[in-house]
């Protein structure tokens, strides 16, 4: 047997072992990105439910507020029209300082 022989006898079982552990390797990550992927999609999908969740209800109580303001206004003219004078005068008073 030559030397060249003998030690390609020796190296291809450390090859083939290091052939087993790389692919060992690949499926443990390939099955690691798996769960990642999994994990991520799960929580941008419930993220994606609690955010259309979340703007519904801002939907829903601004038009209770609005459907509110407007009630007081027809029940209170007088009132509405004052506090908006109030407010404007005050909001003018503000942006004048403001500006100085």
């Amino acid at each position: 047997m030559s030397a060249n022989q003998t030690n390609g006898a020796s190296i291809r079982p450390g090859q083939d072992k290091i052939n087993e552990q790389v692919k060992h390797l690949k499926e443990k990550a390939s099955s690691t990105v798996e769960k990642a992927t999994e994990k991520a999609s799960d929580t941008y999908e419930n993220m994606k439910k609690m955010l259309n969740e979340a703007g519904h209800n801002i939907q829903e109580q601004s038009e209770e507020l609005y459907d509110s303001v407007a009630k007081y206004v027809r029940e209170n003219p007088l009132k509405a029209i004052g506090m908006a004078a109030l407010a404007g005068g005050i909001l003018a008073i503000a942006l004048k300082k403001i500006g100085d």
